[in-house]
Order: C-alpha cells, then sequence, then structure tokens
C-alpha cells in the first residue's frame, strides 16, 4: 500500500535539489533528490546507506511528514541521538505538526478514479478539478518544507540542526557536503559529455575520439580539426586537463599532468591494469567502483570515464587481454561503451610480458607490416 510519503512524492515535480555554487565552481552537475518519507518509514529505516544507493542523486534531502503531534519531538531525537549524519543526507522536519495524510490519500484515490474513467470525459473533467485543487494544497505544503525561507520546517546535517533561513544558505549547506565527499573531482568542462546518461550523438562524438586514443600512433589532436562536438570534448577531456601535449609534429599522453585530482584520476586506472596480473585477472567493476562511488572521493560521471580508460590503454593495451565472460573480446571503442554500460560483464588480464616477448612481437608485425591496418 501507498505510504503518504511515497504519495508526495508523485505529486510534485521539482524533487531536486542543487548545490548551485558547488556545480558552478567544478563545472558539473550534481544533485540532491528531495524525497519525502513517512515518520514510519523514517523509525523503520535502519540502513541509510541503502536508501543512498538505491537512488541515483548525489545526496538526498529527507522530508519527514509525521502522522500525529507527538511524533515530532520523537523525530528530533531519533535524528539528534542516533547521529543519523550519514554525509551525503539533510533531513528536513516541520516546526509544527499539519496532517497532509487525509489530502495525500484523497488525491492519490481521485488520480486511481480519473484512471478508471478516461472514455467519460464529462466525469474526467469533474476529477481533474477535484486533482487541482488538491493539487494546490499539496504543493503549498511542499513549498513550506522546500523553501526555508518559510520558517516552517528544521533542516538537520549530522545530527544537528542548520539555521537555514533562505534557498541560498540550503544550497550552500548541499554544496559544502559536496565539496567534502568528492574532493578528487577533476574539472571537465563540457557539459555535453561530463554527465552520466549521453545522447546517441554524443556517443558518436566520444567514439571518435576512444578511436585516435586506440590508434597505435598518436596524432596531434587525435587527427581532429574543425568545431565538431568531438573536437570540443576532445579539447576539454584531454588538451585543458594536460593529459594530451601537442608537441610540432607529434602527441603525447601525460600520466602526471599537472591538475593533481586528474593525476589521481590515471593513477587509479594505471594501478587497476597493473593490478590485473593475478589470477582470473580484475572486474572492471572494481575500477568504476572507485572511479565514481563516493566512498573514493572522485564521483567521476560515467560519460567521461572511457576517455580516461583508452588514455591508459594506448600505453599499455599489446599487454592486456579483455574478456567478456570467458571470451576475448578486441580493444575498440564500442567495447569501452559496452564496458561503460555494464563494467560487471568484463575482466581485464595483464599478460605476462618481457623483453623477448616484446622483440618477437615487434619482428612479427615487421614481417606482416603490409598486411596490418594501423588502427586496427
Amino acid at each position: 500500500s501507498e505510504t503518504v510519503g511515497s504519495i508526495l512524492n508523485r505529486s510534485v515535480s521539482d524533487n531536486y535539489m542543487y548545490p548551485m555554487r558547488y556545480n558552478d565552481e567544478h563545472e558539473i552537475t550534481r544533485y540532491f533528490d528531495f524525497t519525502y518519507i513517512s515518520s514510519d518509514d523514517f523509525v523503520k529505516t535502519a540502513d541509510w546507506g541503502e536508501r543512498l544507493r538505491q537512488s541515483e542523486a548525489d545526496g538526498i534531502v529527507f522530508a519527514v511528514v509525521p502522522k500525529k503531534e507527538d511524533e515530532l519531538d520523537k523525530i528530533r531525537v531519533i535524528i539528534a541521538e542516533h547521529a543519523l549524519n550519514n554525509e551525503r543526507i539533510v533531513f528536513a522536519v516541520p516546526r509544527m505538526f499539519k496532517d497532509i495524510e487525509k489530502i495525500a490519500y484523497e488525491y492519490a484515490a481521485v488520480i486511481r478514479l480519473k484512471s478508471l474513467v478516461s472514455e467519460d470525459e464529462q466525469l474526467s473533467d469533474e476529477y481533474d478539478i477535484y486533482i487541482e485543487d488538491l493539487s494546490e494544497v499539496l504543493g503549498s505544503f511542499h513549498l513550506a518544507y522546500s523553501r526555508p525561507e518559510n520558517a516552517a520546517v528544521n533542516y538537520y546535517y549530522g545530527g544537528v540542526r542548520r539555521n537555514l533561513y533562505r534557498k541560498a544558505q540550503l544550497s550552500s549547506l548541499l554544496s559544502q557536503i559536496c565539496e567534502d565527499v568528492f574532493p578528487h573531482t577533476p574539472v571537465i568542462n563540457n557539459e555535453a559529455i561530463n554527465k552520466n546518461h549521453l545522447p546517441t550523438v554524443a556517443v558518436n562524438s566520444r567514439n571518435k575520439i576512444l578511436s585516435g586514443l586506440l590508434a597505435n600512433h598518436l596524432e596531434p589532436n587525435l587527427g581532429m580539426t574543425g568545431t565538431g562536438q568531438e573536437v570540443s570534448m576532445m579539447r576539454s577531456t584531454l588538451i585543458q586537463t594536460g593529459v594530451l601535449v601537442n608537441e610540432d609534429a607529434q602527441a603525447r599522453l601525460e600520466m602526471h599532468p599537472a591538475d593533481a585530482n586528474m593525476a589521481h584520476v590515471l593513477g587509479i586506472i594505471e594501478n587497476f591494469f597493473a593490478g590485473a596480473n593475478a589470477g582470473n585477472g580484475l572486474s572492471f567493476a572494481v575500477l568504476y567502483e572507485q572511479l565514481t562511488s563516493p566512498e573514493y572521493g572522485i564521483g567521476l560521471k560515467s560519460g567521461v570515464i572511457p576517455i580516461y580508460v583508452a588514455a591508459v590503454l594506448h600505453l599499455c593495451k599489446n599487454n592486456l587481454v579483455i574478456k567478456y565472460g570467458d571470451s576475448e573480446t578486441k580493444i575498440t571503442a564500442d567495447l569501452l561503451n559496452s564496458i561503460n554500460e555494464n563494467p560487471q560483464s568484463y575482466t581485464v588480464i595483464m599478460e605476462d610480458w618481457n623483453e623477448d616477448k616484446a622483440r618477437y612481437m615487434n619482428a612479427l608485425s615487421e614481417l606482416f607490416a603490409e598486411y596490418i591496418v594501423e588502427n586496427e
């Protein structure tokens, strides 16, 4: 059965909050879910970390909805005494009790009834009037929680009440949380790629960058010219970050760029491949966990990850085997896209490599040079 919390979450459209200052300074879009939770669910929740894992957001503002007046003190005590201080959670608790349960269930019932009479236009219109009236009441209830200037709720972080009186102060708290949780995020100034879900056009642009990085010979600007999306992506992810260095007619990859956060990201990818030399190798899920999970302080958006994986692969792909299940795969842009979608399905193994093997392989490639296509 539906809770008051789930009905309220369905009824509001703007259920996100943004750490504005942090996003501006770091050229990234992080956000917090704004989620209603009934007092029953609040009391029952033992693992707040699990609630976070169920969300794609960078954090959550939980708006606690009490059923009766005497629950308010109990909620405040639980927050303070149990120090519900998960570093990515803020709680909003009303200062005074307002009974919204009846309105919420009425709203849910009318929406349900309307869905059953879609054929009857007149009845459907009448339900619309009800829905509009009830939505207005729920809307003003929502504004009380989401706008600190209405002075209707107290905000708690780390078990402590925070004095927030304006929306900007709430946003500032969220920015500070992001600064503390993600200290190692490199600045990548390109909204088209610095996010988790890319449209097909952006994936195609990224593919051109990946192919340039996976080529055996690195060209200046990866051989790109003009003003296409792939050029701006390449510049913001590789050149502005100091990873791709153009020198006269040559280009090289810098694994220790001046930006300490970018160097840290590349170091994690290098260490992942270097550590894949035992037993059955390593699952890419391990690498993605380190690059994206807040616990590691980087929190990269997955849209950019294949580019930095390809940059490191350029230097060591001849020593690596990547497997999908038990099958070896060819290292291509498409493969990196597939890994990005399902890292847990792929493993990498660092082959035992020595000078003799290197000389043998070089001799082989010279022998067959005329049959080998450079980009293969």
